[in-house]
């Protein structure tokens, strides 16, 4: 057995986790609890209606920011909670659970996603996040390492002005969009999709 997960067995049995949702020992964000998750609806990000796949409309074309966006659930009930406990006690492995669960969710429903996929798969795109406004713990940044680890992608910081063709921009919840809209402006000349794990409603 590696190193890594001898000590992730002993931290599970020092520190076992508990279900933010139902406080069910094994996991942050068990099974059964998945199924109080309601996806969000998918949105322009420049004029915030209703768009196919999550892509801009053409008639916002002429504005810039996100060329998509994907936020896979609203931002209220266990979502919220998960999202704030992060946040406050900073458990690097809730947005672990809820990334891997969201990657399943989009291998579930390829179709809804695809198109979203087909840009993140492709070998062009690389990866960035939101800096946080204080130095320390970064949500979004852990968001971003576990789709990195996921799909084998490059993270670029946000902090340099690194060209990239295409740019899958991340952050943990959608509010009036203003922040990624303002980051995303940043990639002069690329193709740029958010993608949070949660969207206000």
């Amino acid at each position: 057995m590696p190193e890594n997960e001898i000590v992730r067995k002993i931290l599970d049995i020092l520190f076992p986790k508990f279900c933010i949702g139902c406080n069910k020992e094994g996991r942050y964000l068990c099974t059964d609890c998945t199924l109080f998750m309601s996806e969000a609806n998918f949105i322009c990000p420049a004029c915030k209606e209703a768009a196919f796949f999550g892509r801009r409309h053409k008639r916002c074309s002429h504005k810039k920011g996100l060329d998509g966006l994907i936020s896979l659930w609203d931002y209220e009930g266990l979502v919220k909670k998960l999202i704030l406990e992060t946040k406050q006690s900073q458990l690097i492995d809730i947005p672990q659970e809820m990334v891997e669960y969201g990657i399943y969710s989009m291998k579930e429903n390829e179709e809804r996603f695809s198109e979203f996929l087909s840009f993140l798969l492709d070998k062009e795109t690389a990866l960035s996040y939101i800096p946080a406004k204080k130095k320390g713990f970064n949500h979004a940044k852990e968001i971003a390492k576990n789709l990195s680890n996921a799909f084998k992608k490059e993270i670029i910081s946000p902090c340099k002005e690194e060209k990239r063709k295409q740019v899958v921009l991340v952050d943990d919840v959608w509010i009036s969009g203003e922040t990624m809209e303002s980051h995303a402006k940043t990639f002069k000349g690329s193709r740029v999709w958010g993608f949070t794990l949660a969207r206000v409603p």
